[in-house]
């Protein structure tokens, strides 16, 4: 702002300090007009340059809300990448105990099915066993079981 405020003072300084030109002799209105004029240029040229220092302070100020918009964003962004990480080992851990798990679950099955072929198997062949005729035995009764 201190900027600013040098600048136009500055600028105020050259224009009053500026000496009108000499003015060529001849009517006095043509005078009174050109000095009309040259107060309303100036007019103007101050007028455009308040105007260039207010859009100068917007932009100042958007650039600082951006400015702090971008900063809650980088600890947002930290903040979330702690809980990414906290939570990426939570969900290995978890992976590591569910796989372990799983593995004993299949080893029962395993065993289980395993037992119950081998069940299956060893009745059928008692079955068989029993159901084939022997060799010098009566073939109308059937085994008692």
């Amino acid at each position: 702002m201190d900027f600013v405020n040098r600048m136009k003072q500055k600028i105020v300084e050259e224009f009053e300090s500026e000496v009108p030109p000499e003015l060529p002799e001849g009517n006095g209105s043509d005078v009174e007009s050109l000095k009309a004029e040259i107060t309303e240029l100036r007019h103007h040229v101050n007028a455009n340059y308040q105007v260039y220092v207010k859009r100068l302070e917007k932009r100042k100020t958007k650039i600082k809300e951006l400015e702090s918009l971008v900063q809650s964003l980088v600890q947002e962004n930290e903040r979330l990448s702690s809980t990414i990480e906290e939570l990426d080992g939570e969900s290995t851990t978890k992976l590591h105990l569910f796989s372990g798990t799983e593995c004993l679950i299949l080893a029962r099955f395993t065993f289980r099915h395993q037992a119950a072929i081998c069940g299956i198997s060893g009745a059928s062949r008692a079955t068989r066993r029993l159901s084939k005729p022997r060799t010098g035995q009566n073939q109308t009764h059937a085994p008692k079981c």
